[in-house]
């Protein structure tokens, strides 16, 4: 008997059933691995942190949040991170136990965190030096391997590239934007120069750049992830 050829519409059904199996075995793991929804921007202490079906591991400085993400903070430590969506910043201390959701943390316990909402433009800005930073350089090597740590001679900043009137005005507008957040912001806290320096990036001011650079690494000195944005500025150079 001739074997009866698949119509359109029987392969059409065949290749929906292969997706859905597909999607049955992977759709959990592929949840896990779903894009980060926020950035940590401030940490002191032992925090931790444990990722859907993963084993928990030391929560880093500029380490990207995903959704479902359960952060564990012992006393008298701290974490800060912003949601990219929505702006939110938020400041956890412990004793306490979080879950990243969406846009913002959801708690464990009473404990509510400090919260501020950065300004669109802020948080856009923090997401593209969230796409610079990749930390699991120092989680393999268990330091940083960035130009001028090792020993070696670092680069000076090469000079900024002379600005358009028009760009000259965006700089005035993103400087007035970082003095509000000062005036917000902890004396620890680097938000208002991460933001700072990604608008400097666009515009290829190196000095401006390595004297935020500076500046953080006073803010927070034990924060070597810091050298990681010094390193890509470096590569620019």
């Amino acid at each position: 008997m001739k074997r009866r050829s698949f119509s359109l519409l029987g392969r059409s059904a065949l290749l929906l059933l292969m997706f859905l199996m597909m999607f049955l075995m992977t759709g959990a793991a592929d949840f896990a691995y779903a894009g980060p929804v926020g950035m940590v921007t401030q940490l002191k202490g032992d925090v931790v942190y444990q990722s859907p079906g993963e084993a928990s591991l030391p929560a880093k400085n500029f380490m990207k949040v995903r959704e479902g993400d359960i952060f564990t903070l012992p006393a008298e430590s701290l974490v800060q991170l912003v949601f990219f969506e929505t702006g939110r910043k938020e400041s956890w201390q412990g004793s306490v136990a979080f879950e990243a959701g969406s846009n913002q943390g959801k708690g464990k316990s009473e404990n509510a965190p400090a919260v501020s909402t950065l300004p669109e433009n802020v948080a856009n800005e923090v997401r593209r030096v969230s796409l610079l930073v990749d930390i699991s350089r120092l989680q393999k090597t268990g330091s940083s391997a960035v130009r001028g740590v090792d020993g070696s001679e670092e680069k000076s900043p090469r000079p900024s590239l002379p600005l358009r009137d028009t760009d000259k005005k965006e700089i005035e507008m993103a400087l007035n934007i970082y003095k509000q957040m000062q005036k917000s912001s902890t004396p620890n806290d680097i938000t208002p120069e991460i933001y700072l320096f990604s608008v400097m990036a666009d515009y290829d001011q190196f000095e401006e750049m390595a004297g935020l650079v500076d500046l953080m690494k006073k803010k927070q000195p034990e924060n070597e992830q810091i050298d990681l944005i010094a390193g890509w500025m470096e590569d620019q150079m």
